[in-house]
């Protein structure tokens, strides 16, 4: 399976950051990992996720709490195209639905979801095959989704609470500043919740003309990279979505989402000798993966997968990685 990619604006920021912050070391290893520095400032340069997590971690050597501060250093027309749809919405509901519809423009294995509850409203970001996401990535779109709040409207917002899959990687007051409301860690979910009324505000840069357009070179883009993905990679990931959104996963519930019948699914998976099960059952050894890296509980993972109790976890990790759950979940909380 081809190595996802990203055309994050956060990719050339990184990089003039780590150039104009960074050591001779610093700079050896930029240019290690960055074959072409300056094809990253091509407005549609696709950058490795290995490539991209590297300069986040360079550039974490220099400054921690990066994900905090990275949003900071972007000039004006430093702004993803999918910024551009965003803020040509009418309303904040509006455009956080164009921003999560077309995510994957950003990253196809990456997604952010709106939801409404009760009288709040919540960001959340995961990725779809299972990865625990970068933390300072994390960070950088708690930074962005306030800004939405606090610019894309004639007033400013504020969060309500973030939520955090990851450890503190700064001191908490850094926190308290960046985000001026409660900040959470180490939880089940990357969650930027807000008032749900402010769904309902108009954007200060509507202009329904220029999103029609804008929307329809998104939409075309979106099916190119939905193409490029094989039948069995669009199974496998939305059965971490599922699995990850705590949802009902079955042959029939992802057939529905490719929009085809589950008969027609198994026929076009067997043609290219694959099954259902095997692909659920990867999407079950990802996210198993992610949620042992988080150190959650094994009963709570088990009810994540659908598994009946902790034994079933045992044997499945035995099969998958030779390994207990225990084992597995210290290897990997040790890279």
């Amino acid at each position: 399976m081809r190595e996802p990619t990203t055309t994050s604006v956060a990719t050339r920021v990184l990089v003039e950051f780590i150039q104009t912050r960074g050591d001779a070391a610093l700079q050896a290893e930029l240019a290690a990992r960055v074959q072409d520095v300056a094809a990253t400032s091509e407005p549609d340069a696709e950058v490795p996720l290995s490539v991209f997590a590297g300069l986040w971690r360079l550039a974490a050597r220099v400054e921690p709490g990066i994900g905090l501060e990275l949003l900071k250093r972007f000039q004006p027309e430093q702004m993803h195209f999918l910024g551009h749809i965003v803020t040509r919405a009418a309303t904040l509901r509006e455009g956080l639905a164009l921003w999560c519809r077309y995510f994957s423009l950003v990253c196809p294995s990456d997604e952010m979801v709106l939801q409404e509850d009760g009288a709040q409203a919540h960001l959340l970001y995961r990725t779809r095959d299972g990865r625990t996401p970068l933390p300072w990535m994390a960070e950088h779109y708690a930074c962005l989704a306030l800004a939405c709040l606090r610019h894309f409207v004639d007033r400013v917002l504020d969060l309500q609470s973030v939520h955090f899959g990851h450890a503190p990687l700064v001191p908490l007051p850094r926190y308290a500043q960046r985000f001026g409301c409660p900040v959470f860690f180490e939880q089940t979910q990357n969650r930027f919740s807000f008032d749900r009324a402010h769904l309902d505000l108009r954007l200060v840069k509507a202009d329904p003309y220029l999103r029609h357009f804008l929307e329809q070179q998104a939409a075309s883009r979106l099916a190119q990279v939905q193409r490029s993905l094989s039948l069995g990679d669009q199974v496998r990931e939305h059965c971490t979505r599922l699995l990850m959104a705590h949802e009902t996963t079955t042959l029939e519930t992802v057939a529905g989402l490719l929009r085809m019948s589950d008969k027609t699914l198994q026929r076009q998976l067997r043609a290219k000798n694959e099954n259902f099960r095997d692909l659920l059952d990867d999407a079950k050894k990802q996210v198993a993966q992610d949620l042992l890296q988080r150190g959650l509980p094994l009963v709570l993972i088990c009810e994540q997968l659908g598994f009946a109790e902790p034994s079933v976890l045992q044997r499945a990790c035995k099969r998958w990685f030779d390994a207990s759950a225990g084992d597995v979940r210290r290897r990997l909380q040790n890279v």
